[in-house]
């Protein structure tokens, strides 16, 4: 009875993170929009030119680069009283003595957190992003994970079928659910915070399984191998997701 009630509890828990409830509080503001560029100029600059009638210099977004991608920024808290000025802006990006205008669509200002993808060769702006993007960096953030967590699972002395179809099993799924509630370059400040509390959360889901199921050693095995496998991933993940593209 008393497992049972874990699971349950744990199982709760994951529903939880993966159907959020809307709530509001005072945080930093996130911003209005950001625009992804894959594989952009090393010297590549954007800047929002206003549509207030006046010869005001261009905004300058700001630029985070990670691996291949590089992630420009707008926020709104700059111009509180103009929103107006927003309607019919354009995107100006500037690179190797070149520059090009995009019309950023009018829907892009309406909320925050909007996404959209930049095509530097083909000058093109678009809403959201590639179709293929977040999949792909979710297997790749999976697969990482599955090489490190499979290689501890090794050491750990682990060697039949069912073993492995159980550390497979397992880990597609949390590290599944795990990487797609934390892709996109669009995370709250907050990010650590919620890496922690869903790792914390893998860790017991994963130890559940484990010593209930691995049949090849002891209990005690299995729960040292879920908690090593897990604080690893920990600190491997969090630099990962510092480092790549999110």
């Amino acid at each position: 009875m008393k497992h049972k009630q874990c699971l349950i509890l744990l199982l709760t828990f994951l529903l939880c993170f993966l159907f959020p409830a809307a709530v509001s509080a005072n945080s930093a503001e996130s911003p209005g929009f950001t625009v992804i560029v894959i594989d952009p100029p090393e010297d590549l600059s954007l800047f929002l030119r206003l549509n207030n009638g006046t010869e005001t210099e261009p905004v300058l977004l700001n630029r985070q680069d990670k691996a291949w991608e590089a992630y420009y920024r707008f926020f709104y808290y700059p111009y509180p009283a103009q929103k107006k000025v927003l309607d019919g802006a354009v995107l100006v990006a500037e690179y190797d003595g070149k520059s090009f205008g995009c019309s950023i669509p009018a829907e892009s200002f309406q909320t925050y957190n909007n996404l959209l993808t930049l095509d530097v060769d083909a000058q093109v702006l678009t809403n959201g992003q590639p179709a293929w993007r977040s999949a792909a960096l979710t297997a790749m953030r999976v697969l990482l994970t599955l090489v490190i967590e499979g290689i501890i699972f090794l050491l750990f002395q682990y060697r039949k079928l069912r073993s492995w179809l159980i550390f497979l099993g397992a880990n597609l799924f949390t590290q599944g659910v795990l990487n797609v509630l934390l892709t996109g370059p669009l995370l709250s400040s907050y990010w650590v915070l919620e890496y922690l509390i869903y790792e914390i959360l893998i860790l017991f889901t994963e130890m559940y399984i484990f010593t209930h199921w691995l049949r090849e050693s002891t209990k005690g095995r299995a729960a040292a191998y879920a908690a090593t496998a897990n604080i690893t991933s920990l600190i491997a993940g969090g630099c990962l997701i510092a480092v790549l593209p999110i």
